[in-house]
C-alpha cells in the first residue's frame, strides 16, 4: 500500500480543528488524507509527515501544528510526546517551561493562529 499525506491537505484539516478550539486525532488526519486502515506504516510515515509540517510552520513564524494532534485517546502517548518534542528540537522552538506548559502555550497560539490565516497556506498541491 502507498502511504501518501499531502501538506496542505493536513493543514487545512488541523486549521479547521483549532478554528474550532479542537483537537484532532492521529486517525482523522490519516482518512482525511485518504488513508485508511491504521498501523506502524501509517505511524511512522504521519510523524514524518508532522514534522514536515512542523519545519515549514515554524519557518513561517507560526505555532507548531502537532499540538493538536493527538490520538483517539486524546492523551498523548509517550511516543508522541517524544515525536513533538523531537519536532520542536528540530525546529529550534525554545521550550523554556515544562513540557505540559510547552505544549498548552502552542496549542493556545494554534487556536489564536487558525482564526486568521488564509484558507489555502501556500503549499503546491501534492506536496
Amino acid at each position: 500500500m502507498d502511504i501518501q499525506f499531502d501538506l496542505q491537505t493536513s493543514y487545512r484539516a488541523i486549521r479547521d480543528a483549532a478554528r474550532d478550539r479542537k483537537c484532532i486525532t492521529f486517525r482523522r488526519l490519516a482518512e482525511v488524507n485518504g488513508v485508511s486502515g491504521w498501523g506502524r506504516d501509517i505511524w511512522i510515515k504521519l510523524s514524518r509527515h508532522l514534522a514536515d509540517l512542523a519545519a515549514h510552520a515554524t519557518r513561517h513564524g507560526w505555532p507548531m501544528p502537532n499540538a493538536i494532534v493527538v490520538p483517539g485517546s486524546g492523551e498523548l502517548s509517550e511516543g508522541a510526546i517524544e515525536e513533538f518534542l523531537k519536532a520542536a528540537d528540530d525546529c529550534n522552538v525554545r521550550r523554556t517551561t515544562n513540557l505540559e506548559t510547552f505544549l498548552n502555550d502552542q496549542r493556545a497560539a494554534m487556536f489564536i493562529w487558525a482564526q486568521t490565516v488564509p484558507d489555502h497556506l501556500g503549499f503546491p498541491e501534492g506536496a
